[in-house]
């Protein structure tokens, strides 16, 4: 009796790969002014746009998906 291979699932992108501090820091870096905001991406691996959401608007750096 064969079973076949066990497939495990291999995640193909880096989105929402990044955390909520690293987010938190970010946000805070960018408002005291010691880096811009895609610098700040760079550096703590956060989504660029996510984290002028969070600076421009000031939602705060709570980590959700979806709509």
């Amino acid at each position: 009796m064969s079973f076949g291979m066990v497939r495990t699932y291999v995640t193909k992108s880096k989105q929402g790969q990044w955390t909520q501090d690293n987010m938190r820091i970010a946000a805070d870096k960018v408002l005291a002014e010691q880096v811009t905001i895609r610098k700040a991406a760079e550096i703590y691996n956060v989504p660029y746009t996510g984290l002028q959401r969070r600076v421009t608007f000031s939602r705060g750096v709570v980590k959700n998906r979806g709509g």
